[in-house]
């Protein structure tokens, strides 16, 4: 069974974070030159300069990540920008990864929420906006957080320059660094769990007369996987396609972290039962139960925050 610590080479990195729609920077043949220091990574656009750095390359399990992100306007006259979320920050971080796509990063004091409304900000000539951080591991998957295990990490940062308007969006300046946590426990990703959950007899006789298309959604997230249920292969989908699945009444699935499994639920209209839950170990994907009912299929998540002009 595949880990993340096999996965996330920095080409499967670069290509995961590419998929769900981020600017990474030398990320593979064709990019820019590596920094002189990889800890450190700028952008800069219209005289202003957008930096990430974290405090090393390389952490053990209890070793927390420290990223600073700044902005500096070095023009001789004062810039706009915009910042999308009643409470979000000027500059936005996010940790992406296999397990869980991207998530955004929050000290222990900044709020979460609120309304999405965008405001606008003036950022005076020679200031620097900062924001520091630590990332503590935890990867929110829903229900249980997990701790991150072994492999690399994108640690992204973006600010949006300019002022939004009915006619115009700011622009994003994004930049990012590549970390890797070594020593913590193995964990599967959701991809993996639904592989490993396909082919138990169970549910294999559950799918039988239901087709041969699965479409399967993570709680919480943007990200749906179809999956041929005579092979148990992954490939990454669209929300819509999820969307007319689960009002067909075909089957349709939910990968959800329950303390040292991965619980994948199972649903679609039919001969009963109509829901079962498939339980497979975190770290390695061990086939563990298969259980009649489970919570009600992840409906289509509605967008979050993003890290993307226009999101």
């Amino acid at each position: 069974m595949q880990t993340v610590s096999a996965m996330l080479t920095r080409a499967v990195v670069c290509a995961l974070a590419l998929g769900v729609g981020l600017l990474i920077l030398a990320c593979g043949d064709g990019g820019a030159p590596p920094p002189d220091d990889p800890r450190d990574a700028s952008t800069e656009r219209g005289g202003v300069r957008l930096t990430i750095a974290s405090d090393r390359l390389t952490y053990g399990a209890s070793d927390p990540v420290a990223v600073k992100a700044t902005v500096e306007n070095t023009n001789d006259t004062p810039v706009t920008y915009t910042v999308r979320g009643e409470n979000a920050a000027d500059i936005k971080l996010a940790v992406v990864s296999g397990i869980n796509g991207e998530q955004l990063l929050y000290g222990p004091e900044e709020p979460r929420g609120g309304s999405p409304t965008a405001r606008t900000e003036t950022l005076e000539p020679g200031l620097t906006l900062t924001r520091e951080l630590v990332w503590d591991h935890k990867v929110e998957t829903f229900p249980t957080p997990v701790q991150a295990p072994p492999g690399q990490y994108i640690i992204k940062t973006e600010f949006l320059l300019g002022e939004e308007t009915d006619d115009e969006k700011p622009e994003s300046m994004a930049t990012s660094v590549v970390v890797e946590i070594e020593g913590s426990e193995p964990i599967i990703t959701p991809q993996a769990a639904i592989r490993a959950a396909v082919p138990m007899p169970e549910v294999a006789d559950w799918l039988k007369s239901r087709g041969n298309t699965l479409i399967c959604a993570l709680s919480g997230k943007s990200l749906f996987y179809n999956v041929d249920t005579t092979t148990g292969e992954t490939f990454p989908t669209f929300q819509p396609l999820y969307e007319g699945q689960l009002a067909d009444g075909l089957p349709v699935c939910s990968p959800l972290s329950e303390g040292d499994a991965w619980r994948v639920v199972l649903s679609a209209r039919g001969s009963e039962p109509q829901r079962i839950s498939a339980f497979v170990d975190i770290h390695d994907g061990t086939p563990l139960r298969v259980e009649e009912g489970g919570p009600q299929p992840t409906p289509a998540p509605a967008p979050s925050p993003s890290l993307l002009p226009g999101g």
